[in-house]
């Protein structure tokens, strides 16, 4: 019985080595943003990293109960570009 089991003990655990690395893949969004003669707030966030980029100045954060950064853009309009080591990364634009 031990010559049977220790085959698919090896593939169980090569197989829980593999999937963890295959499943972490970077993700990164681009979201044009236009509010007008009204400023912008951008915040983009992700499970433990995250880094955004607005109007050439960027800022990063990590924090594994997730992260978020939130940058402010003046002119009212441009692109958000924030990526993230997670499998998903999300911004979100307000004009105020």
């Amino acid at each position: 019985m031990k010559k049977r089991l220790a085959p698919l003990a090896a593939a169980v655990t090569l197989g829980l080595v593999l999937v963890p690395a295959a499943a972490a893949s970077a993700a990164t969004r681009t979201t044009p943003y236009n509010c007008g003669t009204r400023d912008a707030k951008v915040t983009a966030s992700a499970p433990t990293n995250v880094t955004l980029t607005v109007s050439g100045t960027t800022r990063s954060a990590t924090n594994s109960a997730g992260a978020s950064v939130t940058l402010y853009d003046y002119d009212g309009q441009g692109t958000a570009y924030a990526s993230s080591s997670n499998a998903s990364v999300s911004i979100h634009v307000t004009c105020f």
